[in-house]
């Protein structure tokens, strides 16, 4: 791997990898979470760089990705679009929107041409190890020896969801737990390719390590996102049989270890409870004890339906225009808790095939590379992206960074093709 000079700009992007999931600690501001503090450094850092090298007669390589066009349109007809849907919001909408993907498309064109792979593959990985034992010590802390972490870290939003009485679920330093699940799938698996790339590997005490975090997260949406990750994956890969008898050895010795641990704490109720709490997100309806069948009217599933099929009735209604971005924020109603859903309801569904395709563009691309060069980091990279879109069907915002930040991370990989070598 090639040496390079580290600036300011490289620092921060790395102090932006760490804290991406620090979305609840150490805030400017409303608008001004840590990461995209960072990401905003990196990017002012970069550009007084290149103005030095400019004035020193020094060549500034300028990385310019035609597919990006696609997102400059999009933004342009959003823009369009609140002019002709103007909503007390959308002014908000707009700026949020242009800061975020403005500092990645920016920074993309002219930071990341010296920046070394692997060397932010290790930070992500050193982010997502801290965030996993953070999360255990928290969870266990509070739930086995009544000490709350948080007394001592300042957070903007109380860490106060528990998945049974008594036992809280995983927050880390981010806003919720689906959040931090968010998180986790997104980059866990270019964590899990450093493991595998490190002489000390023993990746499988460090999967169980990540798998226990991410568990104590208690998220629906982390559970059907790792199940069609690993479908994907199986796609991807075609080693259907080899790579189902590796899950099914992992879960074996998973399920054993978890059914000691339940025998030996005690806590067979308590994980009864909460399973009762997660199936119930998986399913529409419930089943009384006398067999009939019941709404679960006012539960979380059945808001999230009636915001789906409201956002869905609004691009039947209005298909190409939507209703206006942030109509439904304006009159200080729920979103549709799908990213898809709420774009396409809000600013029509040309604006939301252009994002659409931007994204899966990247995904196509990985697995492409995967395909044609034969280094595994693709295919991680690829489940990654993959993760990030999923994820988008149980949110309705973007402003967390993640998927663009796995994005830049692919983009970073492929300038360094030459020398990142995967075993």
């Amino acid at each position: 791997m090639r040496l390079i000079n580290r600036n300011w700009g490289h620092v921060f992007l790395y102090l932006h990898i760490i804290t991406l999931s620090w979305s609840a600690v150490a805030r400017l501001g409303d608008w001004a979470p840590l990461p995209l503090v960072f990401l905003g450094l990196a990017l002012i850092s970069t550009l007084i760089g290149n103005f030095f090298e400019i004035n020193f007669d020094k060549n500034v390589l300028l990385k310019v990705y035609k597919i990006d066009f696609v997102i400059i349109i999009a933004f342009f007809l959003l823009c369009l679009n609140v002019l002709y849907n103007p909503t007390p919001k959308g002014g908000n909408y707009i700026l949020a929107y242009g800061v975020v993907f403005g500092l990645y498309l920016i920074y993309s064109a002219l930071g990341i041409s010296k920046i070394n792979a692997e060397e932010i593959l290790k930070y992500n990985y050193y982010a997502i190890s801290f965030i996993c034992l953070f999360v255990i010590l928290e969870v266990v802390g509070k739930s086995a020896l009544g000490f709350d972490i948080f007394e001592w870290i300042p957070r903007t939003k109380e860490a106060t969801a528990n998945f049974s009485i008594g036992y809280r679920r995983g927050y880390g330093l981010s806003t919720e737990p689906t959040q931090l699940a968010n998180y986790f799938a997104c980059f866990s698996p270019y964590a899990i390719w450093y493991r595998l790339n490190i002489k000390d590997k023993q990746i499988g005490v460090y999967s169980v390590f990540l798998i226990i975090a991410a568990f104590l997260t208690v998220s629906t949406a982390l559970v059907v996102v790792i199940l069609s990750a690993t479908l994907v994956t199986l796609i991807i890969t075609n080693q259907k049989l080899k790579t189902i008898k590796t899950i099914g050895i992992i879960l074996i010795a998973l399920m054993s270890f978890f059914l000691l641990l339940i025998y030996y704490l005690g806590i067979g109720d308590v994980l009864f409870d909460a399973f009762s709490k997660v199936s119930d997100k998986l399913s529409i309806l419930n089943v009384t004890g006398t067999g009939n069948i019941r709404d679960v009217y006012g539960t979380s599933v059945n808001q999230r339906l009636q915001a789906i099929n409201s956002g869905l009735s609004m691009i039947t209604s209005y298909p190409f225009t939507g209703v206006g971005l942030g109509y439904l924020s304006s009159l200080g109603k729920d979103s549709s808790i799908n990213w898809y859903i709420f774009l396409g309801a809000e600013a029509g569904i040309i604006i939301l095939f252009l994002f659409v395709f931007w994204f899966i563009f990247h995904f196509i691309s990985a697995i492409l590379n995967y395909k044609q060069q034969e280094n595994d980091i693709f295919l991680f990279a690829a489940i990654s992206i993959y993760c990030g879109l999923a994820y988008f069907m149980f949110i309705s915002t973007f402003q967390n960074l993640f998927l663009l930040t796995s994005i830049l991370l692919y983009r970073v990989i492929l300038n360094n093709l030459v020398d990142l070598k995967g075993h």
